[in-house]
Parts: C-alpha cells; sequence; structure tokens
C-alpha cells in the first residue's frame, strides 16, 4: 500500500500525508513537480496515462481518484471546500474533481469539520469516513520570545487566507503599539502595493526549513489566522503548542480548533484590533 500525491512536503497536505504515512509505516510516492497541471488533468480525463508502478493507492486528495489506470484504496481528505468558492464555474469545476472516486474504500479526513461536509455532500458510508488527527513531533516546544511584541502570520498567498485582511490589521495595530510583523510565505504584487501605500513594516520569510518555521513560531507573541476556509487550519496548531497566543476566525473548520472562545473572532477589522491591543496591554506590557 502506497500514498500518491502531487503536492509539495512542505505544504498542508504535504505535511499530513507525511504525518499519516508515517505513524502507519506506508510510502509516500510523491509526484509533485514531475506533472503539469496540463498533463494532470489529461491524467484526469484518459487521454494520456500517467506512469504509476501497479500497486494499490490511498490517494492526497479526492481530486487524483479520477486519474485513469490507478488501483485505488482510499482518499486523504485534506481541505474540502471547492463550493465556497466565490467563483461559480470554478466551485463546479471543482466540486467534480475533488468527487471522491466510487472506487474508493476508505476516505482519511483530517478534522471532524471535513468529514461533516463529505457525508453531507456525497452518497458514502459514514463507516468509511475516518478523521485522522494531525500528531505534533516533540520539535514543536515552546523557546524563548522575542523582547520586542512580535505578531506572526504563516501561508500561501491563496485568497482564502485572506492576507489583505491581516496586512490591514498589522497596519493599524502599527499605529498604536509598537510591534514587529514576520510574514512566512509570499506575497503577490497587490499586497507589496498595499503595503508601500499604508507604510506597513513587513519582514518577510521564504522557504523556511522545519527548524527555522518552529523558531519563528517560538519568537511570536501573536499568530494570526483569519483565513475564510480551511479544513484543519494546521498552522494555528503549530503555532499553538510553540507558544504563540493564536487568533482565528469563527469561521469553517477553525471554529473547531481547541482555543479560547475569545480568541475566535469574526472577522472585523475592528474587532481583530481591538482585541490584540488588548492583549498586548494585558500580557505584554505588563
Amino acid at each position: 500500500m502506497k500514498i500518491l500525491s502531487y503536492f509539495p512536503e512542505k505544504s498542508g497536505i504535504g505535511k499530513f500525508v507525511r504525518n499519516f504515512a508515517d505513524r502507519n509505516n506506508i510510502e509516500v510516492v510523491n509526484l509533485y513537480g514531475q506533472y503539469s497541471w496540463f498533463f494532470r488533468l489529461l491524467h484526469i480525463f484518459g487521454l494520456s496515462r500517467a506512469e504509476f508502478p501497479a500497486d494499490e493507492y490511498i490517494l492526497a486528495a479526492p481530486l487524483l481518484s479520477r486519474i485513469q489506470g490507478v488501483d485505488i484504496y482510499g482518499c486523504v481528505i485534506h481541505d474540502y471546500f471547492p463550493l465556497q468558492s466565490r467563483n461559480f464555474l470554478k466551485s463546479i469545476f471543482y466540486s467534480w474533481l475533488y468527487y471522491p472516486s466510487s472506487k474508493s474504500e476508505m476516505f482519511y479526513c483530517n478534522s471532524e469539520y471535513t468529514k461533516k461536509l463529505v457525508l453531507e455532500l456525497y452518497d458514502v458510508s459514514k463507516s468509511i469516513v475516518k478523521v485522522v488527527n494531525y500528531d505534533l513531533n516533540e520539535k514543536y516546544k515552546k523557546g524563548n520570545k522575542n523582547k520586542k511584541f512580535t505578531v506572526l502570520s504563516v501561508g500561501s498567498t491563496d485568497k482564502r487566507k485572506n492576507l489583505l485582511f491581516q496586512l490591514k490589521i498589522v497596519g493599524d495595530l502599527q499605529q498604536y503599539i509598537d510591534l514587529k510583523f514576520v510574514r512566512v510565505g509570499g506575497l503577490k504584487w497587490y499586497h507589496k502595493i498595499y503595503i508601500n501605500i499604508r507604510k506597513i513594516d513587513v519582514e518577510q520569510k521564504i522557504n523556511l526549513s522545519e527548524k527555522r518555521l518552529i523558531g519563528e513560531y517560538q519568537k511570536a507573541h501573536v499568530f494570526i489566522f483569519p483565513s475564510t476556509a480551511e479544513g484543519h487550519g494546521l498552522p494555528a496548531d503549530e503555532a499553538k503548542v510553540c507558544g504563540c497566543e493564536v487568533f482565528v476566525g469563527d469561521n469553517t473548520a477553525l471554529k473547531y480548533l481547541e482555543l479560547p472562545n475569545k480568541n475566535k473572532l469574526k472577522l472585523n477589522h475592528d474587532l481583530w484590533v481591538k482585541t490584540i491591543i488588548g492583549h498586548y496591554f494585558r500580557k505584554f506590557k505588563n
């Protein structure tokens, strides 16, 4: 049995798949970078055959279950939110791609939230949809904090990560309190324009190793994660274990994280600014 993946190992689903595989002594066959999206679609539609070894596979993400010529055992469902896309045509297309294959004998979800969505959207038996928890290893632990109050953001530039919302929060916070903002991950051109217009001080870091990422979690005082769509919210768990005060949106899977309810906020800009300023004066200045 093997896990077939098209995803980078540093991504959320990549880390989840590796964690799942290691705990179950399963080999990961990672094809990330070997096939472009165009060729992946050719494989899915059966117009071209991918060169896979003959074996049974657990697939990393259901969309791969449509690839022709692959003997499927199960699917790993890390995130499931294509129906929440604002683009109707894109939503329909991705929903079709993500439809779990009837060939799959088991579905592995990383949260109760994702499991609930799968059971609501698809006619599959509850008995074959399992929740697999992500186990953070002993490397994730508390460390020494920066002397200067530090706010941390980690994630991709996907619109669902709500980066403009984050930048607006930080821009206003920097007008009231002395803070350092660290952004781990990329920024697109419109984020950079917004930063320059608002004169936001951002320390950007990309392509960090696991060790260096853990170091950023340990040094930060606050971690902000106001995503509009998440299947679990792994960075929030990582940040919490490393001693950050974690603030998330009270939407999607984030509301199921083990955090105080006061740290689960509606996606209202003024509320986030007020809450983080309050935390600064209660916990940092004192």
